[in-house]
């Protein structure tokens, strides 16, 4: 049994190193795995409050707030996502097996070890890592229910919807698409009376948390319009963590210019390969799966004329579908033009995306720790360190808890913000040397213009102006 599924395993195992060597040096701890970490330092009463003034369900923060307590070292933290990030290979061979021969299988399985979205988000303490495996469970539990409907596959499909949901909203929307996607496609069909009992079902286990949530103040959404957000959203798919930390980057002086065509033209490539699926749309099983993928966005694109809501990480769900129907195309195109090095080019690219990023071309222009490790060398008794934003607030606070630092600004809900047990800045102390920190491109200006107004006019001109990458950090003293 070992030895027939050793190459699968193989595949597996190394998809699992590229995540741990990923989630050790690919970048530092940033806003968001902050936010996430400290809320898990709560209490469970505490850390259910602050989620439910937040965007995101509890699941995937629960689980934290238990795991947390082992450790706090980064790789510790980052672990959860690296096994969830690996499960899902499993996942999506399992998918891709059985719509397709396991020959396409195995190739889809390849092609998930080096995508860059899957790698990156399986190396972040966030919940997307999760998210990913639990909508594809969700898949893999309505494939099998559409195949056999037993009792079995029915709980089996209630229990990945639910825990799906509550680890992401967006579940939603998977659920929704695979629905209509079924009922839309030649072969996939359902009996509406197995269907109208799951669905019952899985209301009622996540109606507790919706009105426990239900009409909390949320932070805002930062979220994209229509237009650029469908567009980065294809981006994604291709480029991952690359695409959406690099949206605004990508075409700033400083990108090298061989990046920049490396990473557009992958992108085109990768883009007109999966578009070329649409081809083979009489074809049941391409139609299930196109449907699967394009009725979210379309959803989405639709709301966000009125409300932006092209939140481009949380599509991540579409990525195996997105993997599937790219192995689908590339064997076809080589079976056709007897052409077998489209596919190898394919990998190499998405391979070589994932070194680029673990070299941080783009991570290192915000060095977090590296920024941290020079506010730990003032001395601390005579300092006052004072941050624009969270930005660079949390992650100093996660290097160097024992520093003494403080938040000027904010935009979260306050049970939100509280939790995080923020030390907010009041005033400064003219007998201490002033610290104030933010990150160019990241910062409201207005705020942050007014409080260096008041300290030119306590301390005169920043006896030291420093840059690192995009991050300013100005020293006042007297």
């Amino acid at each position: 049994m070992i030895k027939k599924y050793l190459s699968h395993l193989t595949i597996i195992a190394f998809g699992l190193v590229i995540r741990l060597i990923y989630a050790i040096y690919s970048h530092d701890f940033w806003l968001d795995e902050g936010v996430n970490y400290f809320i898990a330092q709560n209490s469970l009463s505490k850390v259910l409050d602050a989620l439910s003034h937040n965007n995101w369900p509890p699941f995937y923060s629960l689980l934290m707030w238990l795991w947390q307590k082992v450790s706090f070292n980064l790789l510790w933290i980052r672990l959860p996502s690296v096994i969830f990030g690996t499960l899902t290979l499993i996942i999506i061979y399992k998918i891709a097996k059985k719509i397709f021969e396991p020959k396409l299988a195995l190739l889809t399985l390849v092609l998930a070890i080096v995508s860059p979205p899957l790698v990156y988000f399986s190396a972040e303490n966030r919940d997307y890592g999760l998210f990913t495996l639990l909508t594809s469970l969700m898949m893999l539990a309505f494939l099998n229910l559409v195949q056999k409907s037993n009792i079995k596959n029915l709980i089996f499909f209630i229990l990945s919807s639910t825990v799906a949901i509550l680890t992401h909203y967006f579940a939603i929307l998977a659920l929704i698409s695979l629905i209509m996607a079924s009922f839309l496609s030649l072969g996939f069909k359902i009996k509406l009376k197995t269907l109208f009992g799951a669905l019952t079902a899985i209301s009622i286990l996540i109606l507790p948390w919706m009105i426990f949530t239900f009409g909390k103040e949320k932070p805002d959404c930062l979220c994209l319009g229509p237009i650029l957000g469908s567009g980065a959203t294809f981006a994604f798919m291709s480029l991952g963590g690359a695409g959406f930390i690099t949206l605004k980057r990508f075409f700033e002086p400083s990108t090298p210019i061989f990046l920049k065509l490396f990473l557009t033209g992958f992108l085109a490539f990768s883009t007109l390969i999966f578009l070329f699926a649409i081809k083979f749309y009489k074809n049941p099983k391409i139609r299930f799966l196109l449907l699967c993928f394009f009725l979210p966005i379309l959803f989405i694109f639709l709301v966000s004329f009125y409300k932006p809501l092209f939140s481009v990480r949380s599509f991540i769900f579409l990525v195996p579908i997105f993997l599937i129907l790219t192995t689908y195309v590339l064997d076809k195109i080589d079976r056709y033009f007897k052409f077998k090095w489209l596919f190898i080019i394919y990998l190499v690219s998405s391979a070589s995306i994932i070194s680029l990023t673990t070299q941080r071309p783009f991570f290192n222009q915000e060095p977090l720790w590296q920024t941290s490790t020079l506010l730990a060398s003032f001395p601390h008794q005579n300092t006052q360190i004072v941050h624009a934003n969270l930005y660079t607030y949390l992650p100093s606070r996660y290097y160097y808890p024992d520093l003494n630092q403080q938040v000027l600004a904010h935009d979260l809900p306050a049970p939100l913000f509280g939790s995080l047990k923020p030390n907010l800045f009041s005033t400064f102390d003219p007998q201490k040397s002033i610290i104030l920190v933010y990150a160019i491109d990241r910062t409201d200006n207005r705020k942050l213009q007014e409080v260096q107004r008041n300290l030119y006019n306590v301390f005169g001109q920043a006896k030291n102006d420093l840059m690192m990458g995009k991050i300013r950090i100005l020293v006042f003293s007297k």
